[in-house]
């Protein structure tokens, strides 16, 4: 004797008769498994006929399976509304049919007829064809997704599916599939030919359909769900709760449906034994469906036994799924049902309603908190003390807090997706785009409140943000910024501990502001450990490496593991372009650059260190052409303004140099190497007040730079103000004694103040030093020749133009050289020992 296990099949009608509104959504699913055959007999009976067992985590065991899947989102007659999301429900089922765990299907066995397609005519075709086919032992899946409907309240109409063609109002005239219809299919198929059968509705009566008035979605699921008995009932809701849709599902889906097919997907699994029981995918609804729509409230129902199992999964399938999904960035979108809102408006006072519709626009243009009076924030409070307005308020809560935190949320997606177009935002258009997210954030966590289940989540963004504009603002060491950063990612983390930005983030700090390496690396790996596959903390802390730390091994070792991840990324490529020209390979550093424009023309970073390359190489027109690219593109982008003018600093365009520097710290007023270039060119045009001013404020931005003390000791000497220029040397040398450039300028100020002695002391231990230091040996040759040591003196500048190419004008005009110039036959030699170098 074989025991039969039961497909059941449930329609469900959640009616909110406060606002005459209500949405008809059910999933009718069979529980446990199929049939289990007693005899040896009828197993044989099957085998003669074709029907062969499936893999064991199919939810359909034996026989053929077959499926009609239909959604409409889009009707034909405009007096019908339209659905937004029904078409791409059915999509999604259809897709889950075919895969391993839903089935496995033929794609042959599967009909899926959505939109315009879905005629009456055709959607007849498709459920009848199932009734001519299948067998005993087969299998028949009908899934409908759209609008549902009764035109009168009689026993003898039971209701209708509505069919694309189908009129707003007379629904026996055609276009509509009747339940009678579909019942007497089902009825015959289960019962008379022993097919299994799994029907899935999800009929959504949104607004104006001709049964308004009588309640029809009601009386179309009353009907329905008493043609059934022995129902386990999957609900999407309680009755006096609407069934909510929104974008931020699967990018477009109703959040029962979305969480119904992840939870089957294996989700549902909380015990791990490769089952999914009725009590398991109703805890795993309610915990996922009723906070993912808060703060409206929408709690499936689950009836029935709780210990039959829907399917059991293939243990190698889940694992390559990956069973545990990452939630880093959790989602909050706004949410919505076709309908819902013109019934609620229709009966408030015109003044509300067009308080409703400018909050609305408000939003839309994300005026949240200007202009005073008319900003989202100030028509919301308004709104909120209107009576009459009931669940519309939560979907207007709900959609205010959504709004509030779309621009952080995109950006954060962006970073994680590595998209170049949000990562190479210059550091004005940064601040502009992100500076008012911190107290969006805030806004958005209160209106929903620290019980809802995305406050943590929205907390952490708001300290995140915090903490990124604060070390945006400063890239220098700065111990003082860097401990406020890192403070407010911190608290990101005690708000989310698996944060991978914060750490990503606190890595970056650390580099910049503390100069520490050990943090620097320590957090970045957090970061690699949360997110294994994401290149940004691999990408950044290579790049501290090699230009902060001088670390070329390790930073090799990070570029090579984001190379294993994606060595076609654009943003790899760059970090290799960007090594290589650090290490001096600039052929390397030229392909891998190429490469990347090749692969993204758009990608300015690929552009800016192109420049470089040329710069390094002395191709001079070559790289202003490269900077000049990324500046067409972005004009605020500092760093290409900024070795733009370096360019025109080295072919002695000083006033090219002031132009593009001027802009640069408009755009960027703590890049302390703008004001020194700027000090540099002010200073060879003899605008010495102006170049004293900008050495200046680079060190009150790093009083650590040696270089940029270094240029001010060599203004002060050019001053001839010896004291000041002594002392600011002595500085830069008691802390690195064996700084050879302080040194030979240290030299330099003792022999303009006719300290011989010590000048040839200090350029000799320059020299002991760095042998290859050619300023010495000319400063030395001047000291010789001021003494009258001649042919000294001609050996030292020979080791001079040896090292470096002396300027032919410098020779000529120099003061100091005077009495070797004296000696016309010695001199010629020179400068033709000059014209071979």
């Amino acid at each position: 004797m074989s025991i039969n296990s039961l497909f059941y099949i449930e329609i469900l009608t959640v009616i909110n008769s406060r606002f005459r509104y209500f949405k008809l959504t059910f999933f009718i699913l069979f529980l446990g498994f199929l049939s289990i055959l007693s005899s040896a007999q009828e197993d044989l009976e099957l085998s003669k006929k074709g029907i062969k067992l499936n893999s064991p985590n199919s939810l359909f065991s034996i026989g053929i399976t077959r499926a009609v899947v239909i959604g409409i989102s889009d009707y034909q007659d405009k007096d019908i509304p339209d659905l937004q999301f029904a078409h791409k429900d059915a999509e999604a089922f259809a897709k889950y049919l075919v895969s391993p765990v839903g089935g496995k299907m033929d794609t042959n066995h599967v009909q899926l007829i959505i939109n315009q397609q879905a005629t009456a005519g055709n959607v007849a075709a498709a459920i009848d064809g199932l009734l001519d086919l299948s067998i005993r032992g087969d299998v028949v899946v009908i899934y409908f997704s759209g609008h549902a409907d009764v035109e009168r309240k009689t026993y003898s109409q039971p209701g209708f599916l509505l069919c694309w063609d189908a009129p707003s109002r007379i629904y026996m005239g055609g276009g509509t599939y009747a339940l009678s219809n579909l019942q007497e299919i089902i009825t015959t198929l289960s019962i008379q030919k022993e097919v299994k059968v799994i029907l899935i509705t999800d009929a959504c009566h949104a607004g104006k359909l001709a049964g308004r008035q009588i309640g029809g979605a009601e009386i179309t699921s009353a009907n329905l769900t008493k043609q059934y008995a022995n129902e386990i009932k999957i609900l999407s809701c309680q009755p006096n709760e609407l069934s909510i849709e929104g974008a931020q599902w699967g990018e477009g889906r109703g959040v029962f449906s979305y969480f119904l097919i992840e939870g089957l997907n294996g989700f549902a699994d909380q015990n791990g034994d490769f089952k999914i029981s009725l009590l398991e995918i109703g805890r795993y609804l309610e915990d996922n469906v009723n906070s993912a729509v808060e703060p409206q409230s929408q709690t499936p129902i689950i009836l029935g036994n709780k210990s039959e199992y829907l399917l059991v999964l293939d243990s190698n399938y889940l694992a390559s799924i990956g069973k545990v999904k990452i939630r880093n960035i959790k989602d909050f979108s706004e949410t919505s049902i076709r309908g819902f809102e013109d019934q609620i408006l229709a009966s408030l006072d015109s003044n509300i309603v067009k308080q409703y519709l400018a909050f609305k626009l408000a939003l839309k243009n994300k005026e949240f908190f200007r202009p005073s009076g008319n900003c989202a924030n100030d028509l919301y409070e308004a709104l909120a003390k209107v009576e009459g307005l009931g669940e519309l308020l939560g979907f207007i809560k709900r959609n205010f807090a959504a709004a509030l935190q779309d621009d952080a949320q995109q950006v954060m997606n962006h970073w994680m997706k590595g998209d170049a177009s949000e990562l190479t935002l210059s550091k004005k258009l940064k601040i502009f785009k992100y500076k008012e997210f911190p107290k969006y954030l805030d806004r958005a966590a209160e209106l929903l409140g620290d019980s809802h289940y995305m406050y943590n989540a929205i907390k952490a963004r708001r300290h995140y943000f915090e903490g990124y504009l604060l070390a945006l603002s400063n890239l220098n060491p700065d111990k003082e910024l860097g401990k406020k950063a890192v403070n407010h990612f911190r608290l990101a983390i005690q708000y989310q501990e698996d944060f991978p930005q914060a750490y990503w983030q606190m890595s970056n700090v650390f580099a910049c502001n503390f100069r520490q390496i050990d943090s620097m690396e320590f957090y970045a790996n957090k970061a690699i450990a949360l997110y294994p596959n994401w290149i940004m903390p691999l990408i950044d802390v290579s790049k501290h490496l090699y230009s902060r730390f001088s670390n070329k091994e390790r930073a090799l070792k990070y570029i090579e593991h984001a190379d294993s991840i994606d060595s076609n990324s654009i943003l790899v490529l760059n970090r290799w372009g960007d090594y290589y020209s650090n290490i001096g390979q600039f052929s390397l550093a030229e392909q891998k650059l190429k490469k990347a424009i090749e692969i993204d023309s758009n990608f300015i970073y690929a552009y800016h260190n192109l420049g470089n390359v040329y710069l390094d190489t002395k191709r001079y027109s070559e790289a202003i052409l490269q900077y000049t690219k990324v500046l067409n593109k972005d004009s605020t982008q500092t760093m290409t303004l900024h070795n733009l003018a370096c360019t025109y600093l080295v072919l002695k365009q000083y006033e090219n140099v002031i132009h593009y520097l001027s802009k640069a710290i408009e755009y960027d007023s703590n890049f302390i190497y703008n004001y020194d270039y700027m000090g540099m060119a002010f200073m060879a045009t003899n605008r010495y007040a102006e170049a004293e001013e900008m050495f200046v404020k680079a060190l009150q931005l790093d009083s650590n730079s040696i270089y940029i003390q270094l240029r001010l000791g060599q203004l002060y000497l050019k001053l001839n103000n010896y004291n000041r220029a002594e002392i600011q040397i002595q500085r830069i040398l008691l802390v690195d004694t064996n700084f050879t450039p302080a040194l030979n300028v240290l030299g330099q100020i003792y022999l303009k103040s006719k300290n011989f002695e010590e000048a040839e002391t200090q350029f000799i231990r320059a020299l002991e030093l760095d042998s290859t230091l050619a300023e010495a040996y000319y400063y030395l040759a001047c000291l010789k020749s001021t003494q009258g040591q001649v042919s000294i003196a001609f050996k030292y500048l020979e080791k001079a133009l040896e090292n470096n190419i002396l300027d032919f004008q410098v020779l000529n005009s120099s003061e100091d050289l005077a009495n070797l110039r004296k000696n016309k036959k010695a001199w010629k030699k020179l400068l033709k020992f000059q014209a071979k170098i």
